[in-house]
């Protein structure tokens, strides 16, 4: 019967492989983030629909939640494999005020909330692109 592995030995093995194959060029890490980022921006979009959609037709600036962007770059553009998603420059503003609230306005945490509630959705979607990036790259994970 041959001998099973201490479990030092065990999480060595296990650093070596992490080591091996988990190391991700800026590039993979874009591709993480962004899975992460969609699923995050889809929850921001319903909430902000579903709380402050209003009846106002502004055909300039048109709404807040049909003005939510997303990119896969860090808050300063630069391309470090994060991604942000915000509102426009116009909606950031009233989105902070009706957030965070005002002197004549009870804030109601809908961003913050969305935030704490699309931590589950982020992650499968991280994870799920995770898996593709692991069977590009030979290891199999399942």
């Amino acid at each position: 019967m041959a001998e099973e592995p201490d479990l030092t030995d065990a999480l060595n093995m296990w650093l070596d492989d992490i080591k091996k194959y988990g190391e991700f060029s800026i590039e993979e890490l874009s591709k993480l983030s962004d899975a992460g980022a969609d699923a995050y921006k889809k929850n921001l979009e319903d909430v902000t629909n579903r709380k402050h959609r209003s009846k106002h037709d502004d055909k300039v600036y048109g709404h807040m939640a049909d003005n939510i962007y997303k990119q896969n770059k860090n808050i300063d553009g630069t391309k470090d494999g994060t991604a942000a998603v915000g509102f426009d420059a116009y909606h950031a503003r009233n989105a902070n005020i009706l957030n965070s609230g005002s002197k004549y306005i009870q804030g109601d945490n809908f961003i913050t909330n969305t935030q704490e509630n699309s931590k589950d959705d982020v992650l499968k979607a991280e994870y799920k692109e995770y898996q593709k990036l692991m069977k590009q790259k030979g290891v199999d994970n399942e």
